[in-house]
């Protein structure tokens, strides 16, 4: 599984993950296992399984993520968990 970019649109409050190796996933709302979310700025995490902050997956595929999320500043790092 490989990362190679993340674009956050603020005007949208959308992130997007592109690379490969992701798997599919039916699109949710929450916090799940397989994807942590990290604001570098605030050091905030969200997204994972116990974290405050959940995310509203919009589409997930083997090679793009796609969801909103409206407590990041511009920095963040996304770290996508592979399942077993």
């Amino acid at each position: 599984m490989t990362i190679t970019n993340v674009n956050w649109y603020s005007a949208g409050l959308q992130v997007v993950i592109s690379g490969s190796g992701f798997g599919n996933r039916a699109p949710y709302a929450g916090n799940a296992d397989f994807i942590e979310v990290h604001n570098n700025s605030s050091g905030l995490d969200a997204g994972h399984t116990g974290d405050f902050y959940g995310l509203n997956v919009i589409s997930w595929t083997d090679t793009q993520i796609i969801f909103f999320y409206n407590n990041f500043s511009a920095v963040i790092s996304c770290r996508v968990i592979q399942s077993r």
